[in-house]
């Protein structure tokens, strides 16, 4: 099964797929994500991986992408072993969580592969930059699962359930991911330099940094 969750920057888009994928971790699940998630000291079963071929190998598990989008790019240009994940993850006991800015940014075969679709939409935030965790935030979600696929090839979903409300705040919402850190798939970043004393001959330096230590202020470029 694949699910969707669409909506505006600062609508709560990770938040609500966070507290489902939690959900589903508290189940025994597995929990595949591209960004930092933290449900527990251990963490166990939670797995971050950094490339999408990485996912050909995963089974028996949740996939959990931010901002999808921005991750897979064009059809074409997705690796192979990406297209096939997508096109048979059913077949290898894989639900695909993910979320976008807008449906219609998604590939037509991703979108054809979705099941279940969710709006989010903020009604109140405050602050309102949404780069600061708000004071507090109204947020409503709709749910809409699909029925069909017309002559286009175009998958058509239905509205199911009434709108549900979510009233977050930085001061009682916990918080279990950190989408600050890199959920990108440039794992490694690389720095080269010349360095020389005095007149004598100087050398290339190449240095190879983890993203994670430069997010955590471990490391500086």
């Amino acid at each position: 099964m694949w699910i969707v969750i669409e909506g505006e920057a600062g609508s709560g888009k990770t938040w609500f797929q966070t507290k489902l994928v939690r959900r589903e971790w508290q189940n025994g699940e597995k929990i595949y994500s591209n960004y930092d998630l933290t449900f527990s000291p251990k963490n166990e079963d939670i797995h971050r991986f950094y490339s999408l071929d990485e996912t050909y190998r995963l089974e028996r598990g949740i996939l959990s992408f931010d901002e999808l989008q921005d991750l897979a790019g064009y059809w074409q240009s997705m690796p192979i072993s990406f297209r096939n994940k997508i096109a048979h993850h059913r077949h290898h006991l894989l639900t695909v969580y993910s979320n976008t800015q807008a449906f219609r940014d998604l590939h037509t075969e991703l979108r054809r592969n979705v099941h279940i679709r969710y709006r989010c939409r903020s009604v109140l935030r405050f602050p309102f930059n949404d780069a600061k965790l708000p004071i507090f935030q109204w947020i409503q979600i709709n749910k809409k699962t699909k029925v069909a696929i017309n002559a286009n090839d175009e998958p058509k979903f239905k509205a199911v359930g009434r709108t549900k409300n979510f009233f977050l705040s930085k001061y009682w919402t916990r918080s279990y991911y950190n989408t600050h850190a890199n959920i990108d798939f440039n794992r490694f970043v690389c720095k080269l330099i010349y360095k020389r004393k005095n007149n004598e001959r100087g050398c290339w330096i190449l240095k190879v940094i983890d993203r994670d230590l430069i997010s955590q202020g471990k490391k500086r470029l």
